[in-house]
């Protein structure tokens, strides 16, 4: 057995600690871990299988470690695997056998369960404020060009003025949307408290799972042993949340893109968040909304490469689970770091007024407004419709506008500004009803 041990510790025993230890990412989440420790140790002195000084001993010991962890100073070890059994090793160096001791009643698999569901917790709980602010700010740029009309487009055609804060304002209601599911994300984390399940077929220890739920902010104690150490599915509702939020950033990079587009001009690009070309001076590249929608593509993956490594792990554990720590970090990572760029990017986006009024003379996009007059004089919307188009042929045909093509008399009850103020309904593009429609978004109240 010595001779079976030292051969673990050679060279050969190293390389396959260096492909199944995860340190890099087990390390972030040691203000969990470490909470989760200090519950246990506690819970063992309550239940008698520690004394109180041993379970304040490790208490402080595990305090101590935290620090260095801050600190940078702790002293990780490879051979140790995980941040569990460093956390230990440090204890049974500090303390003696106590570090020995306060692995009783419980398995690594229960206790990287109840951490991840703190951290995942807690990662989404950031999420929800990045979201938020976010939110706010796309209200204010919304509430700035709500004056600024534009044409408005179904399958990239022009087809109805409309407000450009009204377009804009619509990226807040799909982020309001994706709050829902963060919170909804972060309440299954936290829904059931794994600790207590061991390695899956539960702990024979007479610890209180209840007082443990409540000092960790779990909803309640887990229900079966052998579901709760395999359960990942917090996880991927993580995932498929932070995927949503994707989609839309990654629209929303694509909308900004195209109309601080050459051909289009309505958008200014911040200086100090775009960069110029190396040969050709004249240009400017949206490299933030670019390096975002590749990032987009990658969150959204992840998300299916979460599913793709669950799938085959059969209940209750698998190292496999191991690999979704990375996983979900990683979208974690590339989400946060582009809304944190995205805020200020987007406040420095500035209107061309000019090229705004400038493209409404593009597209007949008065052409609905016609039908909808000639609607009012008696015509039924087909009949007015054919008329309408014909009108747009005729304009095609001389090279002008089909507003531009209409009798003095006719035209006076035609403009672009009528044309959006007359969509007064609910949700509407009239002032009026633009405005309610952001007003009704108060991402400073929606905060978990």
């Amino acid at each position: 057995m010595t001779v079976l041990s030292s051969q673990v510790n050679s060279k050969a025993g190293t390389g396959l600690l260096e492909f199944t230890q995860g340190l890099d990412v087990d390390a972030l989440l040691f203000e969990q871990e470490i909470k989760v420790q200090k519950a246990w140790a506690r819970a063992l002195a309550k239940a008698a299988y520690l004394t109180e000084e041993e379970s304040s001993e490790a208490v402080k010991g595990l305090e101590e470690a935290r620090q260095l962890i801050i600190d940078g100073q702790f002293p990780w070890r490879i051979e140790d695997e995980d941040i569990h059994m460093n956390l230990e090793r440090f204890l049974t160096d500090k303390s003696g056998s106590l570090g020995k001791k306060i692995h009783y009643g419980r398995s690594r698999n229960d206790l990287i369960a109840t951490t991840l569901r703190l951290y995942v917790s807690q990662s989404l709980g950031e999420v929800h404020s990045n979201i938020n602010e976010l939110g706010e700010e796309i209200k204010q740029q919304a509430l700035n060009w709500m004056k600024t009309l534009i044409p408005g487009m179904t399958h990239l055609q022009y087809g109805q003025p409309i407000r450009f804060g009204h377009i804009i304002s619509a990226y807040a209601y799909q982020f309001n949307r994706d709050l829902k599911r963060i919170s909804n994300a972060q309440q299954s984390c936290l829904d059931a408290l794994p600790l207590g399940a061991a390695a899956f077929a539960g702990t024979h220890l007479s610890v209180d799972l209840n007082e443990l739920k409540n000092e960790l902010g779990f909803n309640s104690v887990l229900n079966h042993s052998y579901d709760a150490i395999g359960d990942r599915d917090f996880i991927l509702e993580s995932l498929n949340a932070f995927s949503i939020v994707a989609v839309h950033l990654s629209r929303f990079c694509e909308e900004i893109m195209f109309w601080s587009s050459s051909p289009i001009g309505v958008l200014n690009l911040p200086p100090s968040y775009s960069t110029g070309s190396s040969i050709m001076p004249n240009k400017r590249n949206p490299d933030v909304p670019e390096l975002i929608r590749a990032k987009m593509g990658r969150v959204i993956s992840l998300a299916s490469e979460g599913q793709i490594i669950v799938k085959a792990v059969t209940p209750s554990y698998g190292t496999d689970l191991h690999e979704l720590k990375r996983t979900f970090v990683l979208s974690l990572q590339e989400l946060q770091s582009s809304l944190n760029i995205f805020k200020p990017f987007l406040n420095g986006l500035e209107i061309n007024e000019p090229k705004a009024a400038a493209l409404l003379n593009s597209g007949h996009v008065l052409a609905t407004e016609i039908s909808n007059t000639l609607v009012e004089q008696g015509f039924t919307f087909r009949e007015a419709y054919q008329q309408s188009a014909r009108l747009v042929e005729q304009a095609q045909e001389s090279k002008k506008q089909v507003h531009q093509t209409l009798s003095h008399e006719f035209s006076d009850q035609i403009s672009f500004e009528k044309a959006v103020e007359t969509k007064c309904n609910t949700g509407g593009t009239a002032k009026a009803t633009a405005l309610d429609a952001i007003n009704k978004l108060d991402f400073k109240t929606n905060l978990l």
